[in-house]
């Protein structure tokens, strides 16, 4: 009896899903019903728009990373700031934008927003839209311009980037400078 009291203060989720369970309401895999098989389905969908929105969110992430960084590195050339001239920083902050305006280039729309759509398909949802903090980051990130709006963008990200390698030169590691001593 208590067992029926609890099972009935459950969340219709939870009561469809006892279904699958023997002895608990209904034999197991014989009984399962659509409800019981969409009761399982709607938890993993939910998992999918929370992956969607992770995947929107590190998307956002990797921006602000190229474009806080290259803001930062003349300013903390003017500050006196050694780690801006970081080497490994410097080359991945370089590969990082190189990446995205490669893709832009060549036509081919970012992996993550491949990704994320993907994961919103799977989760019922229409592309970029899902739970709040998804929709905030989304409209943070994603613009409706023509296509060379942002091949224009990236390649002028790109090209001020390399240019902080010249005029924010990267402090080279010790093994590199080592071998470039003893090449001249």
């Amino acid at each position: 009896m208590i067992a029926g009291v609890v099972h009935a203060g459950l969340p219709t989720i939870f009561q469809e899903r006892r279904a699958f369970f023997p002895g608990e309401g209904g034999g197991g895999a014989d009984h399962c019903s659509a409800k019981a098989v969409n009761a399982w389905r709607l938890p993993t969908m939910a998992i999918y728009g929370y992956l969607a929105d992770l995947v929107v969110t590190l998307h956002l992430a990797y921006v602000l990373t190229v474009i806080i960084v290259l803001i930062l590195i003349p300013v903390g050339r003017f500050l006196g700031w050694n780690w801006v001239r970081s080497f490994w920083l410097r080359i991945i902050h370089l590969v990082m934008i190189g990446i995205v305006a490669f893709q832009a280039w060549i036509g081919v729309i970012c992996p993550l927003t491949h990704l994320e759509n993907y994961l919103r398909a799977l989760a019922g949802q229409e592309t970029y839209s899902g739970t709040f903090v998804g929709r905030l980051v989304e409209s943070l990130l994603y613009y409706e311009c023509p296509s060379w709006v942002f091949l224009v963008a990236y390649t002028c990200v790109a090209l001020l980037t390399a240019l902080t390698l010249i005029f924010v030169p990267p402090t080279l590691p010790t093994w590199l400078r080592l071998s470039h001593s003893r090449s001249s």
